[in-house]
């Protein structure tokens, strides 16, 4: 069998996936949100009180799974382990420069598939659900990865759900707008979601002054917000949101 896995990223387009399944128009074989173990407090805050329940009614679990139990690598990896996965800002060149990110991959995709080749051993494959709405269709992966193959319930078999039609579905379910799902301590956030992290989550966001302080006495040319001040938006859509 091809095991239908549903990878519930946190954001506004997964808060839509579970609420078509809420409707019983799509029925994953199992869904999976990986604990990165530094996603701010408040994507945790809305799954507990607003997406959990909500499914559990239709008899859907979502499997929270740890990052640490699957990952083979944390911050550093590389042929001589010392490669930050973090798309950080740098100033080795001495102009401001980024980083390329790996930790999506490595913390969260590889995370998924370890965990439910774990669960479903004997799958011929696996369709992996991700949530992107049609204007967001450049961030789609498409074909086959191995036993892999990526799907896109929101703008497949004729749904071609925007951004905004996701946010109408979650507001017509009477949920709150759920928040961007977000790692406290990535360089892809705005101003105003730094500004966010230190007004209302302090420990979120002391724990990402702590963080940068520990990377920078490995290398000092790192940072993690802009000094130029755009926040470095996400734009790469690789982190299942």
């Amino acid at each position: 069998m091809r095991a239908q896995v549903w990878s519930n990223g946190g954001g506004t387009q997964s808060a839509a996936i579970a609420a078509l399944i809420c409707r019983r128009e799509l029925r994953p074989d199992i869904s999976v949100i990986v604990d990165t173990e530094r996603e701010v407090s408040q994507t945790w805050k809305y799954l507990d009180e607003v997406i959990i329940p909500a499914l559990s009614k239709v008899g859907v679990t979502m499997h929270r799974v740890p990052k640490s139990r699957y990952a083979t690598v944390d911050l550093y990896g590389g042929a001589d382990g010392d490669t930050l996965l973090i798309p950080a800002f740098t100033s080795k060149t001495g102009k401001q420069g980024k980083l390329p990110g790996y930790c999506s991959n490595e913390w969260k995709l590889r995370t998924v598939q370890r965990f439910c080749i774990e669960m479903f051993p004997d799958a011929t494959g696996f369709d992996l659900w991700l949530g992107i709405s049609r204007d967001e269709s450049h961030r789609m992966r498409m074909g086959y990865s191995g036993k892999w193959q990526y799907k896109h319930p929101l703008i497949e078999n004729g749904r071609l759900m925007s951004r905004q039609d996701c946010r109408a579905l979650v507001r017509s379910m009477g949920w709150p707008d759920p928040p961007r799902s977000r790692c406290w301590m990535c360089p892809n956030q705005s101003p105003a979601e730094w500004a966010d992290l230190d007004q209302n989550w302090p420990d979120d966001a002391a724990q990402s002054h702590e963080f940068e302080r520990r990377i920078q006495e490995r290398d000092p040319s790192v940072y993690l917000r802009d000094a130029k001040g755009d926040g470095g938006d996400c734009m790469s859509g690789f982190c299942f949101t």
